[in-house]
């Protein structure tokens, strides 16, 4: 069910940028200066929601089609811990990670409060709220993700 939302979510994001970009014809914008109040994760929503999936689907092949996957098909697997090991003992992992999850606070930050408007559920004294919602959640998100990384890191790559 999980998974099926996320389908759903990239498919209609890639078709609403293709179905923006179609409206605005070969001519872009007439105005090329941005209002100071337009955030600049509402314009890269599609670039790190591409970042997120990519390193999502990295994260997927690294440790759910290794570990989870073969089990399900009734394979004997190693512990978790060897994955974890093989996986955080390389040092190139860490700063893909630490990307990843700074990619998805943008996502997040903006994406929460936005779809909360989207739905019409937002005004202008609800707006100011969702934001700094969306922003804490973001930023709860982040360091509970970065700190496991790092303790990882830490535990078996050092």
């Amino acid at each position: 069910m999980l998974a099926g939302g996320f389908a759903i979510h990239i498919i209609f994001a890639f078709w609403l940028t293709f179905q923006n970009r179609k409206a605005r014809g070969n001519n872009r914008y007439a105005v090329t200066t941005k209002p100071k109040d337009v955030e600049w994760a509402s314009q890269n929503m599609l670039v790190l929601g591409i970042i997120v999936l990519g390193v999502m689907v990295l994260h997927l092949t690294q440790f759910w089609a290794k570990m989870q996957l073969p089990e399900l098909m009734g394979e004997h697997v190693l512990r978790g811990q060897d994955y974890l090991k093989a996986t955080f003992s390389q040092l190139w992992v860490l700063p893909v990670y630490l990307i990843w999850f700074a990619a998805l606070w943008f996502h997040i930050s903006h994406g929460f409060w936005s779809a909360f408007q989207t739905l019409g559920t937002a005004n202008d004294n609800w707006i100011p709220r969702w934001q700094c919602i969306s922003k804490w959640w973001a930023s709860i998100v982040f360091i509970l993700f970065a700190v496991e990384a790092c303790y990882f890191t830490w535990f078996f790559a050092l």
